[in-house]
Order: structure tokens, then C-alpha cells, then sequence
């Protein structure tokens, strides 16, 4: 759960690197693409799909939220403590 904005987040470690990393991509590109994709590979529904999209950390390693740095690998923003999901 973030801490931030209470929403369930699920890490999804069934998932290849590929398929992550293609999700991410898309949702640099457009969010609801993103959302039916990861509803297409994970096989959850669109409240679960937006929870993770929207937690996904920006090309610039940025925090979703509050816009500072997260380091590869961390998982909160030390800023807001919003979830950071690095795919």
C-alpha cells in the first residue's frame, strides 16, 4: 500500500523484465495504454492496472508525486514517501 495516497500497489514478480519494461514505455507514451496492457499481462482489473501505472516512476528516475530523485532500486520517494515502481 502508499503510504502517500493509500492505494494497493502489487509488484507484479510474475511479470518478465520485458513485459515490465515494455508497460513502462507505454505509460511514458499514454497511461491508458499502459493500463490495458498490464490488465492484458497480469490479468487484473482497472482499478488495480491505474494503482500501478500511476506509480510508475518517471524516464528520469523522478518520483510520480512529488517529482524528486528516487534512486534505482527504491522503492519510496524519501520526499513524500509515495511508492516508486522502477520497471
Amino acid at each position: 500500500m502508499c503510504p502517500q495516497c493509500r492505494a494497493p500497489i502489487l509488484l507484479f514478480e510474475n511479470l518478465s523484465e520485458q513485459v515490465k519494461g515494455e508497460i513502462a514505455d507505454l505509460r511514458r507514451k499514454s497511461r491508458v495504454l499502459a493500463m490495458k496492457a498490464l490488465m492484458r499481462a497480469a490479468g487484473c482489473d482497472l482499478a488495480q492496472a491505474k494503482a500501478n501505472v500511476l506509480h510508475l516512476r518517471n524516464e528520469e528516475s523522478r518520483c510520480h508525486w512529488c517529482g524528486f530523485g528516487v534512486p534505482a532500486g527504491a522503492l519510496l520517494s524519501s520526499q513524500c514517501m509515495s511508492v516508486n515502481i522502477d520497471w
